[in-house]
């Protein structure tokens, strides 16, 4: 029954006609809009979505809260998106609620109206569950939008967040940073309160009118200082002050110097929470964010010799990754598995990896958008400084290929869509369960 369902879901993977949330309202309408039932979290933003959610998901766990999180994309299967305390929707809950929604699907097709696509079903499958399991709190990250994206059919959220703002989905979002954070800010809600990330000038000013225009008080630390901070494979530690808190020695499992700051977002997430009536502690900020995790993000499947993967698929992912990656070694020769998909700026994003890797091998996931390795190899020979390249169409291969080839000095990165770490990670999953 699953098939038929992961069947219907790819049928649905098509562009939407038209921008709006007509077709949301309309399926939720028939599905007697369980949206409006939930306490919602919601998170728009270019890069840090996921890893604020997790760490916000954690910080709430360890206060004793039943917390939804909805994300996207997924890596291995689908029911990944959905969660409660971090375990996946089941297969049996999932199938049932989908053919719910299909049901509503037929009827609104039946009556000559517009489908649903993909993300705006999984939306609706979302809500129901999390409205029928009880959860105190759901955490509701964005698909790639903000005023128009399915999400956004939610009239009252707990409290928005935007996360790091840069160029990305430009063809839907805009040209600018201004315009992309319009667009973001579009979740915004009259009388409920806004987060916002350590961010620049341009977006703080957009996002600032957007709130005074709401009603909506805004979170945002104008002066943060950082200091003692420690990167190491196994994680950070750092102290931080701002107008809201003073927090030292904070623990995160999760790599990257970009994480110290989607931490903060998280610590003003709390206080936003709290100041609305919640009780989090300091033990539970403690907790949380040592415990929080968020797979496929710099994320290191092995220490000797060392291997990290991570979905930096732009401009901004992939620069944070180097900072991070330099700040952890270096001096350590850097071998890249690189594969990008089409519609993002994968150029830049080469621009900004391949000048700090020795060696390259290009690799292609099985996705329908998956730019192939060999045009990619054609593309960086253009470049004037480029490294030593290597072409492998079939992942798991170019994987196995690179590991064997690695020395103890070395560092494999994999690199570029999740489409890519996702087919990584079903891989190791494997291996793991056959070793054991």
């Amino acid at each position: 029954m699953k098939e038929q369902i992961i069947e219907f879901l790819e049928r649905s993977q098509k562009p939407a006609k038209t921008l709006g949330l007509y077709r949301m309202k309309e399926l939720m309408g028939i599905l007697g809009d369980p949206q409006d039932k939930l306490q919602i979290i919601h998170v728009a933003g270019t890069n840090g979505k996921g890893s604020v959610s997790a760490m916000t998901n954690s910080i709430l766990m360890e206060a004793g809260y039943k917390v939804g999180l909805f994300t996207s994309p997924h890596l291995i299967e689908v029911n990944e998106r959905i969660q409660i305390n971090r375990s996946p929707i089941n297969n049996e809950d999932f199938i049932k609620i989908a053919l719910e929604v299909k049901e509503a699907c037929r009827k609104m097709s039946d009556q000559g109206q517009e489908t649903p696509i993909f993300f705006e079903i999984l939306t609706a499958i979302g809500f129901i569950y999390f409205q029928r399991q009880n959860v105190d709190i759901v955490i509701l990250e964005t698909g790639i939008g903000g005023k128009y994206d399915a999400t956004n059919i939610i009239k009252k959220p707990l409290l928005s967040v935007i996360t790091s703002i840069g160029k990305d989905h430009t063809e839907y979002l805009g040209n600018t940073i201004e315009e992309i954070s319009r667009e973001k800010g579009g979740i915004i809600k009259e009388n409920c309160p806004t987060v916002l990330y350590n961010s620049g000038k341009s977006v703080y000013n957009v996002i600032e009118r957007i709130c005074q225009k709401n009603n909506s008080k805004l979170f945002f630390s104008k002066e943060t200082v950082i200091n003692n901070e420690e990167y190491t494979l196994q994680g950070s530690r750092f102290n931080v002050k701002n107008e809201y808190f003073t927090y030292k020695d904070i623990s995160l499992q999760l790599l990257g110097k970009y994480q110290i700051s989607n931490a903060i977002t998280s610590l003003m997430i709390v206080e936003c929470i709290n100041d609305l009536g919640f009780n989090i502690i300091s033990e539970n900020v403690y907790g949380g964010l040592k415990a929080a995790n968020w797979p496929g993000r710099m994320e290191v499947v092995e220490e000797s010799p060392t291997i990290i993967i991570d979905g930096a698929h732009n401009k901004e992912s992939a620069k944070a990754f180097i900072e991070s990656l330099l700040t952890l070694n270096k001096n350590a020769k850097i071998h890249m598995l690189v594969g990008v998909i089409e519609g993002k700026d994968y150029k830049s994003i080469l621009e900004i990896l391949l000048p700090h890797a020795y060696k390259v091998t290009l690799t292609q996931s099985k996705h329908s958008k998956s730019v192939p390795a060999k045009k990619l190899h054609k593309e960086i020979n253009i470049m004037q400084e480029k490294p030593i390249l290597h072409i492998e169409e079939d992942p798991v291969k170019a994987y196995q290929k690179c590991k064997e080839e690695l020395d103890k000095k070395e560092i494999l990165c994999c690199l570029g869509s999740l489409y890519l770490i996702g087919e990584l990670k079903e891989y190791l999953e494997k291996e793991e369960v056959n070793n054991d």
